[in-house]
């Protein structure tokens, strides 16, 4: 089995799913595994992260804009490469 990945520009990417990671979860991934997101890099990642940890649990859920350094053009390209849901 093939997915088709669409990157920017429009182009496709096939990979076979077995070799494909699954997207991270904002909620729960690491910056490592954020890290390996298209538009993110270590800086973005890291500040995703520390955001989530200086949230309280009573607090609504993250969002990309919520994060210092991601403005509206990095969260469009950047949430297509996320787990559904994630904004």
């Amino acid at each position: 089995l093939l997915a088709a990945a669409w990157l920017p520009g429009g182009r496709s990417a096939r990979a076979p799913l077995a070799s494909r990671p699954p997207p991270p979860d904002l909620a729960q991934a690491t910056a490592r595994e954020l890290r390996a997101v298209p538009g993110l890099g270590e800086r973005r990642a890291l500040a995703l992260v520390d955001a989530r940890w200086r949230r309280a649990p009573w607090d609504p859920p993250l969002f990309l804009a919520d994060v210092p350094g991601i403005g509206p053009a990095s969260e469009a390209a950047v949430a297509a490469w996320l787990a559904p849901g994630a904004r």
